[in-house]
């Protein structure tokens, strides 16, 4: 285990903006958990950064970072395999182990930044696939009670990009995750593996040139009746059948339909390939929260859906200001 003092959060979380930490400590076994929970029983949790807004009042906080890497074999027949994958292992380079050696499954998550502990905390999932499709069982540590448990597929409450971590984050600590992986051909998962890629590098920014947090919001999930309606009022909308008279409804294409030039508010702008993205150009954590609000705002008025944020909002204040009311054009 590490520890830094005065670790600058910018520097670490992909959207390049965050406060300087007193403390951190660099999680890099799972012995090291427990000693640090007795210590700190209200220690934040970072994984891969790529998915986490951090405000200036977290900068007291005692901040636990998952460094915790690697895999190792479970089980193997004939038709395919188990793996353990450690918390804090970077999904894709994971991915792209698992395709080079023939093990199909998560080929269709390729390219999704961050680690296999937030993957699992927030159920990746990326066109059509989910990480539940895969998954066995999460190791997790309890810090209330100080005990390992082990949570079954089951048992995860895995929904659209939900478990049952979310429902109360700061309790576990996911150590690591069982996939199961069936034997496929290396040569065709190699191969779909680079499409998918290339498709992600076309409408997703380089997280190095425009820094973000992937996917802001969360698509929408709605009655048919409701979809019905506002596909009457938004012709463009694109929606999506779901059982049981249910209509999701593509957020970016909400977003795309209220703003058709972008929206760009000091610092913060709407991804034009993507304006379910946001990008840091130089916001404060100030504009970033008048920005979400400004967006939340506009879409409750406009549709009557209250839009959730796919990024862990951690010290974020919402709710305090906006520039909704005013002619957003002039701020372009």
């Amino acid at each position: 285990m590490k520890t830094v003092t005065h670790f600058d959060l910018s520097t670490y979380l992909s959207f390049r903006m965050g406060p300087i930490i007193d403390t951190v400590f660099i999680i890099e076994k799972d012995q090291e958990i427990e000693d640090i929970f007795h210590l700190y029983p209200n220690a934040s949790i970072l994984g891969g950064g790529t998915n986490t807004l951090v405000g200036k009042e977290k900068a007291q906080d005692v901040w636990l970072i998952n460094q915790m890497m690697g895999w190792q074999m479970e089980s193997e027949t004939v038709q395919g395999v188990r793996i353990r994958i450690q918390s804090g292992q970077n999904m894709d380079a994971f991915i792209q182990w698992s395709v080079e050696n023939g093990y199909q499954g998560m080929e269709s998550l390729s390219g999704i930044p961050g680690s296999l502990g937030g993957a699992a905390m927030m159920n990746a999932g990326a066109y059509g696939h989910e990480l539940k499709d895969v998954i066995e069982s999460v190791q997790v540590y309890d810090r209330f009670t100080h005990q390992i448990k082990i949570f079954s597929k089951a048992e995860l409450g895995m929904g659209y990009r939900t478990s049952i971590f979310q429902q109360d984050p700061q309790r576990w600590f996911i150590q690591s995750v069982v996939v199961s992986l069936i034997k496929g051909s290396k040569q065709a998962l190699v191969q779909k593996r680079a499409e998918i890629v290339d498709q992600r590098a076309h409408r997703i920014p380089n997280l190095q040139r425009y820094p973000s947090c992937g996917s802001f919001f969360r698509n929408v999930i709605i009655a048919k009746s409701q979809a019905i309606q506002l596909q009457k009022q938004f012709p463009t909308l694109k929606m999506f059948d779901l059982p049981a008279d249910h209509i999701k409804i593509s957020t970016g294409s909400i977003l795309k339909t209220l703003w058709p030039k972008g929206f760009h508010f000091q610092g913060v702008r709407m991804y034009p390939d993507s304006p379910l993205i946001l990008i840091n150009e130089g916001a404060t954590m100030d504009s970033v929260s008048c920005a979400i609000q400004t967006i939340l705002e506009k879409v409750y008025a406009h549709t009557k859906i209250q839009l959730e944020p796919e990024v862990r909002l951690m010290g974020i204040p919402l709710g305090k200001r906006s520039i909704f009311r005013y002619d957003e054009s002039t701020r372009r």
